[in-house]
């Protein structure tokens, strides 16, 4: 079924007839509210998540003065995805399967407007989608490909981690290791997926899908 995108503007955006249009707000990050191109249907679990990561996006435009650094300046000095022994790329067991996670435990993901293993997430959208950077040689845990690991640099000069030529993100609505929030949305004028060990984008079914995961299933 085809997902149906929001257009980014700035923040916060008013809803008017069947798009959204942006209230005037240069200094504040561009708020974009995703949707899931995956089992679009209206069962209240399905309505609840969507609502509860509209809201948690919401409340993260409104955040202040380090989000707006981290959206228009690519920065992750603080972070632990900036790690300076080669950050650690892993398996763990989700409600989709085994899927790419950071050393925290969360989710990784493609962004399917990316090309030739280069980022088409920058500024605003780098907020929403944190990339996995890493000073050194990534680190393969249990089940991870190592061949299949390595770098490309961002426009800032930072090396972003790489799994089989896909630059990989986080989300910043999957707040919990396991989570998987982010599969199958359609924001920043792409769809974001998770990925398997393969290399290649998780496709959920209706008896995998879901937003939490359980325990590690490759160890790290």
């Amino acid at each position: 079924m085809a997902a149906t995108a929001w257009t980014p503007g700035a923040w916060p955006p008013v809803r008017s007839n069947s798009s959204w249009t942006a209230l005037s707000s240069p200094r504040a990050p561009v708020a974009v509210v995703p949707t899931h191109r995956h089992r679009q249907n209206n069962s209240e679990r399905e309505l609840n998540m969507k609502r509860k990561i509209t809201l948690f996006i919401a409340a993260a435009a409104l955040s202040g003065a380090a989000l707006v650094a981290a959206a228009f300046g690519d920065t992750s000095s603080a972070s632990p995805l900036h790690a300076s022994n080669g950050a650690l790329v892993a398996l763990r067991s989700t409600a989709l399967g085994n899927v790419l996670v950071d050393a925290r435990g969360r989710t990784l993901y493609l962004f399917e407007k990316d090309r030739h293993g280069r980022s088409a997430c920058f500024g605003a959208c780098a907020a929403y989608w944190p990339p996995l950077l890493s000073t050194a040689k990534p680190r393969p845990g249990r089940g991870v490909h190592a061949a299949l690991l390595g770098v490309t640099k961002r426009t800032n000069g930072k090396r972003q981690v790489t799994y089989a030529g896909h630059p990989l993100y986080t989300f910043i609505a999957d707040t919990k290791a396991g989570q998987t929030n982010g599969e199958g949305l359609t924001n920043f004028g792409g769809v974001w997926d998770a990925i398997a060990a393969s290399g290649r984008a998780v496709e959920p079914t209706a008896s995998n899908s879901g937003g939490t995961g359980g325990g590690y299933g490759g160890g790290y």
